[in-house]
């Protein structure tokens, strides 16, 4: 394939989910509230996604963490608080961001060719480092419910 870079980032949500509610207990409570909106179309246009959710959502009763969304360029604005602001709502993103940039957090890794990665869609975040060159990736997602009921099934959670 030739090329250079294009390396795998992973980094655990939930942890920097739990960090961002011991340092920084607003934002996070923020971020559990305000519904923000995304929007991709996808390079060739027969694909368009929108969704309109939390950042993160917690479990009513057991506080628990459930899954965290984080998608910077596809952001559509951040809605205004009950203040009539949007700036609190930046902020939380900030301080959320830089928790999910720190170096420290991510694992990196080279996918190389007739490799498969599995991983929570809800629970790790993933990106991938500029590259040059060609790649071909094959991507499918499976329904989080279908997952769940089939791990219950063979004795794994």
């Amino acid at each position: 394939m030739g090329g250079s870079g294009g390396e795998t980032v992973l980094v655990d949500g939930f942890r920097t989910a739990h960090l961002l509610r011991e340092r920084d207990p607003a934002s996070f409570s923020l971020l559990c509230t305000a519904r923000l909106e995304h929007h991709h179309v996808d390079r060739n246009r027969r694909h368009s996604y929108r969704s309109h959710d939390t950042a993160i959502r917690v479990d009513p009763h057991s506080g628990n963490v459930e899954w965290i969304r984080y998608k910077s360029y596809d952001r559509s604005p951040a809605p205004v608080t009950e203040t009539g602001d949007q700036g609190p709502v930046y902020g939380a993103l900030a301080s959320l961001g830089r928790l999910l940039e720190d170096p420290r957090a991510a694992l990196k890794f080279q996918l190389r060719p007739g490799r498969l990665l599995l991983f929570d869609n809800w629970r790790v975040l993933h990106s991938r480092t500029a590259f040059t060159g060609r790649r071909e990736l094959c991507g499918c997602y499976l329904p989080r419910d279908d997952w769940l009921n089939k791990a219950r099934q063979m004795a794994l959670l």
